[in-house]
């Protein structure tokens, strides 16, 4: 839920980062349905089956179903945890996953052994996607400025974020 990220954060973190993920996902698709399972930063370990029912509920009978989550090879935890849980959901359900990274860009070089480049696909973006996107990205704002209007995450780390693809494994 991000209330742990910083660890100093204020104790509403966890609110402000709901509301942010609500308005990102409006700015994408107004009419979609967003669920919250209020699992805390760090905690998916331990509510890993909590994470699985709440995915399960999304995934329903799958018809039609795309899962889209974190890449397991992230090098973040809880986007593993996340990105495990749902793997197994699709398996056995029969949905199809995309797994997308997000830390990856921090620290990756395509020379990594561990990088799955052969299954990684650029999804191209239109003009209105790539604004939408952005505008998305710009609603979480507590995960990009501090409270005092600081950076929190490095210029070059989101301009990982600033393309006109999606990459996904």
């Amino acid at each position: 839920d991000g209330a742990a990220s910083p660890p100093d954060a204020p104790g509403d973190l966890a609110d402000v980062r709901a509301r942010e993920v609500r308005d990102a996902v409006a700015r994408l698709c107004p009419h979609a349905t967003v669920t919250l399972l209020g699992v805390p930063d760090g905690g998916t370990v331990d509510r890993r089956d909590d994470v699985a029912r709440g995915v399960l509920d999304a995934v329903g009978d799958g018809a039609r179903t795309l899962l889209v989550a974190p890449w397991r090879g992230d090098g973040h935890r809880d986007h593993r945890v996340v990105g495990e849980v749902c793997a197994d959901v699709a398996a056995r359900s029969g949905v199809r996953l995309w797994e997308y990274p997000v830390w990856m860009w921090h620290w990756a070089t395509p020379e990594r052994p561990e990088l799955p480049v052969e299954a990684m696909r650029a999804y191209p973006l239109r003009a209105r996607e790539a604004l939408l996107k952005g505008r998305a990205i710009r609603a979480h704002a507590s995960q990009v400025f501090d409270p005092d209007g600081a950076p929190v995450l490095h210029g070059r780390f989101l301009t990982a974020f600033d393309r006109d693809v999606e990459v996904f494994v």
